[in-house]
């Protein structure tokens, strides 16, 4: 059994979006799985049961600092196979590759256009350079209770690393955080590879889908 997660805070995301992440996880994870959704919006999910809701509007967090919340103890289950998808991201190739070949280490995606000469020229890489990630959370995966020191180190002080880390949660794990790994860029593409017109063959992620 999978647990896949979901997390609708952004107002201009809705249970549809959530919806499209059930229904493409239906057609590409190889086996069961069950889904969650993180929300500070009980109400909208009313009449809705293909997701248990988990609700976070007691932490207060600022949109997608609540993905830290995956990482606290007990709210996924323990040494249990979880996956994340952001509701812009797309699955677009069975994950098998993916779950097959998984060690048990937390792994995120790969920002694939940030290694192109157009990414590095931009004001936003001079501007963040100092704190420049790779990292892209908009796909994780991870076991339950495997990583609870990543909540428990921003949980100390939330306030002092969102204002550090203004761009949000990639740039925490990323300078916060050793026990992580990227997954391989050959399966990851996104709007900026698609509009230079570079295919990825073995793409099964679709970053920021468009």
């Amino acid at each position: 059994m999978y647990h896949v997660y979901s997390l609708l805070v952004k107002p201009k995301y809705s249970v549809n979006d959530v919806k499209k992440i059930n229904q493409l996880c239906k057609m590409h994870i190889p086996g069961n799985f069950k889904h969650y959704c993180l929300t500070d919006d009980l109400e909208q999910f009313a009449g809705s049961d293909f997701c248990e809701l988990i609700n976070v509007k007691e932490y207060r967090l600022d949109t997608w600092w609540n993905k830290l919340l995956l990482f606290k103890q007990g709210i996924c289950p323990k040494n249990e196979i979880c996956l994340f998808f952001d509701l812009d991201s797309s699955i677009v190739n069975s994950l098998a590759p993916i779950l097959s070949n998984y060690n048990g280490k937390l792994t995120l995606a790969t920002n694939p256009h940030k290694i192109t000469s157009q990414y590095l020229s931009t004001a936003i890489y001079h501007k963040y350079g100092r704190y420049f990630t790779m990292m892209n959370s908009s796909f994780m995966m991870w076991k339950g209770d495997c990583n609870i020191d990543l909540w428990e180190k921003f949980a100390k002080d939330p306030d002092y690393y969102s204002s550090k880390y203004i761009l949000g949660n990639d740039q925490f794990m990323t300078y916060e955080y050793e026990n992580y790994h990227l997954l391989s860029e050959r399966y990851i593409t996104d709007f900026h590879l698609k509009r230079m017109k570079l295919k990825r063959p073995e793409a099964i992620i679709s970053l920021k889908e468009l």
